[in-house]
């Protein structure tokens, strides 16, 4: 019986144990899909009120259209340099209709600056900078996600695999009765040291008479 009811609260122990288990790494996927989903709408939310789809896409076009803009300056300083070389009067038409292009189109470069850092324009930098961290959460979130799944998954799988498992003690050594022979065997022993006393006696005074 004491056998039986060790065997049967092992048993129940273990299957606790892993439905415990089970129902830890649940929670937890609970928990990755809600911290997915608050990510998720954390930067949807971004988006819609900066109304930007991809912040990083949008920094680095405004970065090219920038650069397209320097290097047509640039070309543009170069042909005025050579024709201030070919006309004395800077003052002539071909010199300044150059020459307006070169202060027009190096207004816009810098207006197109000013709007990437200035709060009240685009603003990238900080867009681009809260962007990526919403998005690296998000990214995260979803990492965990997976990862919460597989291990519940596999949490699983060994529960349904020790749901099958028993334990079983092994056999114990039953206790024997108490020994009662040493009364008798002590008492014949007794008796035989004192008949061989007796028998060495009788013959040590027998050997005295006959002297």
């Amino acid at each position: 019986m004491l056998l039986q009811e060790a065997e049967m609260f092992m048993n129940r122990v273990n299957q606790n144990i892993s439905a415990t288990q089970q129902t830890f790494a649940e929670t937890e996927v609970q928990r990755a899909r809600e911290r997915l989903d608050k990510a998720s709408l954390a930067f949807n939310t971004f988006k819609n009120q900066n109304r930007e789809i991809n912040p990083s896409q949008s920094a680095a076009g405004a970065s090219d259209y920038i650069t397209s803009l320097e290097s047509k300056l640039v070309s543009l300083k170069v042909e005025e340099a050579s024709l201030k070389r070919q006309f004395k009067d800077h003052s002539t038409p071909e010199v300044a209709y150059v020459t307006d292009q070169v202060d027009e189109l190096q207004r816009q470069i810098n207006e197109e600056r000013a709007l990437l850092v200035n709060p009240e324009g685009k603003d990238l930098n900080r867009i681009v900078a809260e962007g990526s961290k919403l998005e690296t959460e998000m990214m995260l979130a979803t990492e965990a996600l997976k990862s919460s799944i597989t291990a519940a998954d596999n949490s699983r799988q060994r529960t349904q695999q020790q749901v099958k498992f028993l334990v079983r003690l092994a056999d114990p050594e039953v206790p024997q009765l108490q020994a009662m022979d040493w009364r008798w065997k002590g008492f014949l022993g007794t008796l035989g040291v004192l008949i061989v006393l007796w028998g060495i006696g009788t013959f040590a005074l027998g050997i005295v008479d006959r002297r």
